[in-house]
Parts: structure tokens; sequence; C-alpha cells
């Protein structure tokens, strides 16, 4: 059986602006943009004690597809092998 992994995504991404750069600083947003998502997949295969790789002939992806939403609230994760909900 699949195990659900979740996570929290966050960075922030940092602009500089360089106009003419000898002779001024770099220009900088008064804030950077953040990025906050949190995300979930089913993995399985984790309490196996052999490797099989995913590109053996008839081996399928352990991992199902990856979903970020707002919060985990009312998200749905795929099983593996299923396509991701549209959104």
């Amino acid at each position: 059986s699949a195990i659900p992994i979740l996570m929290e995504l966050r960075f922030s991404v940092g602009i500089n602006v360089y106009f003419m750069p000898y002779l001024l600083p770099p220009w900088a947003p008064p804030t950077a943009p953040s990025f906050k998502k949190e995300c979930g997949l089913n993995m399985m295969g984790v309490l196996v004690n052999q490797f099989v790789s995913a590109q053996a002939p008839g081996k399928e992806s352990r991992l199902g597809p990856l979903v970020c939403r707002e919060s985990f609230t009312g998200m749905v994760i795929p099983p593996v092998g299923e396509s991701p909900p549209d959104g």
C-alpha cells in the first residue's frame, strides 16, 4: 500500500536590477516575492528490502503525482499511477 508524503515548499525570490553597475548600487524591490505551497504525493514500496529500478521492463514508478495547493485542507492526493486532478 502507498504512504502519503506531505511537505511545505517555501522560498523567497531575490531580484536585483543593475542600471549602471559601476555608479549605482543594484535596485531591489522593497519586499522579495515569496512562494508558499503545501504539497503531497503517495509513495509505494517504502518498506521493501530490495531495490527495483524504475527503468526495469514492466516496472512502474513508485511515486504518485505531486499535488500542490494553498493548504492541506481538502487536498486529494491521487493514488500511484493515476493522473493528477486539474487545478
